[in-house]
């Protein structure tokens, strides 16, 4: 976790994520939360495992409404992938949460080398970086467990 302060950083804003072991219980327990069937939840673990041992999870990144639009999310992003020193990263994208008029959440981490691997309660779960991301992709698409549209 990190809160961002104008003072300190430019802008207000702040995030929240953490890395775990791929074999830990935790990466299941965070897509199980989100995901409407515990077995495809266990079928994007398998898959992520097969691909790595660490991950960072990003639980939240917030740029305050003032300085959104001026790349300080990218900025949290790098920051995040830097201090974790992972090379790999998952979220669930929040498309039901207010935006700045114009500013599409998905896009936005697509343009920051994320790609969808599922899709849950209309909610993407994203990986970075796409290369690993689209293999994980062909992994669920062989297990017949994937119920992601092709974009």
């Amino acid at each position: 976790s990190k809160i961002f302060s104008e003072d300190e950083d430019g802008f207000d804003g702040n995030c929240d994520g953490y890395v775990i072991n791929t074999n830990a219980e935790n990466l299941l327990n965070f897509l199980s939360e989100y995901t409407e069937y515990t077995e495809n939840a266990q079928s994007i673990v398998n898959a992520i495992k097969n691909k790595k041992d660490e991950i960072l999870i990003i639980k939240n990144i917030n740029v305050d409404e003032n300085f959104q639009g001026c790349g300080y999310g990218g900025e949290i992003l790098s920051y995040m992938l830097n201090e974790s020193y992972c090379s790999t990263a998952i979220l669930i994208c929040d498309t039901s949460e207010s935006q700045k008029e114009g500013f599409i959440l998905e896009k936005f981490y697509e343009n920051n080398d994320f790609k969808t691997i599922y899709y849950t309660n209309n909610y993407p779960i994203m990986v970075f970086p796409t290369d690993v991301a689209e293999d994980i992709k062909k992994i669920l698409d062989n297990v017949g467990k994937n119920k992601m549209l092709n974009p």
